[in-house]
């Protein structure tokens, strides 16, 4: 990020004179991050990838994106007004999202902490990732005119033609690149989304790992709530369940997963769902992300990073489907 832009950013959100460089902040696998230290304090700043639109059927353009984040923010400042423990965006005027040149970007003040690994966590902060979703939920927020939160689908023949330019481009992932698996939930995913849609509460619709930063081992702060809307909570806690059980890393600590599910249900929320229903649910949510990746891989316009980046959230993402598939069951049986 530029001089020239630091300068205009500091401005318009009057964060002070810059004290040193601005420094880009790993982990992000959508957006740029960067941590910048100026004579008043230290501020996050998040680069939009103006190509979440292909994550969201909702967003069609530029100015779509802009409103979109304009009211997840709103939403995690609603959260944070009832109690849950939500970091949300520096406002410049009126506005969250500012547009500097090409740029769009939002600004957070900077939490001291940490965010955990992709490895499962332990049973006492999953418990505690449990218990804080529950409360989410149970505020049940209500926003008028709000869009549910559908998922993204694809034609099988979409598919088809991007396993094609993807083997074409990388034809050493013959061996795991799983296209079938891939049609066959593809084919399932209108019926099993249409059936969770009757029950949907607004909520962040991405806490993982990298979206929770922790101040010590008993003080979770959820961060990046660009996700939220309406979404099915049970689809939403079994997700989370798996991801904070480690599912992203390959390997599952079903200790991790159970004590998530526990934490949930101590706070008295209710599951209306099957297990078979919602874990199949969570493999279909796999699947607009598979997308993104794919496309960002085969994708000549994209910069070598971009692509290598896409290539292996490929390979990871088809990882994780079989890892769901093979343990299906079992898992499934864990909300019983």
């Amino acid at each position: 990020m530029d001089e020239h832009l630091i300068s205009k950013i500091c401005v318009l959100y009057d964060l002070g004179e810059p004290t040193s460089e601005v420094r880009a902040v790993k982990g992000g696998l959508i957006h740029k991050m960067w941590r910048l230290q100026t004579t008043k304090g230290e501020y996050a700043i998040k680069e939009l990838n103006l190509r979440i639109q292909d994550l969201d059927s909702n967003i069609s353009s530029e100015n779509s994106i802009q409103k979109a984040q304009e009211l997840t923010e709103s939403i995690a400042q609603a959260f944070l007004e009832r109690g849950v423990p939500a970091v949300t965006a520096l406002k410049a005027g009126s506005e969250y999202v500012s547009k500097i040149a090409d740029t769009l970007l939002i600004v957070f003040e900077w939490v001291e902490g940490t965010s955990l690994s992709v490895q499962a966590a332990s049973k006492e902060q999953a418990f505690l990732i449990g218990k804080t979703l529950a409360k989410i939920h149970e505020v049940n927020l209500a926003i008028p005119g709000l869009d549910t939160n559908t998922l993204t689908l694809f034609s099988n023949e979409h598919w088809e033609v991007l396993f094609g330019k993807f083997l074409d481009k990388f034809p050493e992932s013959a061996s795991w690149l799983s296209k079938e698996l891939v049609l066959d939930w593809n084919q399932k995913a209108k019926d099993i989304i249409r059936n969770l849609q009757g029950h949907m509460v607004i909520s962040h619709g991405d806490i993982d790992q990298k979206n929770v930063i922790w101040k010590d081992a008993e003080h979770p702060f959820i961060i990046d709530w660009e996700s939220a809307g309406q979404v099915n909570p049970g689809l939403e806690l079994m997700d989370a369940a798996l991801n904070w059980g480690g599912l992203v890393s390959g390997e599952v600590d079903e200790n991790s997963v159970k004590a998530l599910l526990d934490g949930y249900k101590s706070e008295g929320a209710e599951i209306l769902e099957s297990g078979n229903e919602l874990l199949s649910a969570c493999i279909i949510k796999w699947l607009p992300w598979l997308e993104f990746n794919m496309q960002r891989a085969v994708d000549s316009a994209k910069d070598y990073e971009e692509q290598k980046l896409g290539f292996f959230q490929t390979q990871n993402t088809l990882r994780n489907l079989d890892l769901i598939t093979k343990n299906f069951n079992t898992w499934a049986d864990f909300l019983g």
